[in-house]
């Protein structure tokens, strides 16, 4: 646990300026801003996840921090115990009214899943 904070600090310092995606990661509970602009438009509130029938199921609430409409896509990624993607779903639309905050969720399709990733970009 410890490795993987110190980890994403260190992502955090170095930064990736070319990177379009914002996202947050299961486990550290930290939300990594490599988007500058679209975060002053669309916050991510909090993420929760829980076990349904084994399976890890994640919810994230993201909030529109403008008066206009927000077209993005999102997208999660399921991680196993040591880190290692078992899957990636494809990248889903979605549409955030003025101030509107909206909850999105998945469940992962393995029991080898421990952890997420969670991505948000504009639209593509």
């Amino acid at each position: 646990m410890k490795r993987l904070v110190v980890l994403l600090a260190v992502m955090i310092f170095c930064g990736c300026a070319s990177s379009v995606s914002n996202e947050a990661t299961g486990l550290s509970g930290t939300n990594i801003i490599n988007n500058p602009s679209l975060h002053k438009k669309v916050s991510l509130l909090d993420h929760h996840s829980r076990y349904t029938n084994g399976l890890l199921e994640a919810m994230v609430r993201l909030h529109n921090n403008t008066k206009s409409f927000q077209d993005i896509e999102y997208r999660f990624t399921w991680l196993d115990k040591d880190g290692f993607v078992v899957a990636q779903e494809p990248w889903q639309p979605l549409t955030l009214n003025g101030l509107e905050t909206k909850e999105v969720s998945s469940i992962a399709s393995s029991p080898q899943v421990v952890d997420f990733k969670f991505e948000f970009r504009p639209k593509q």
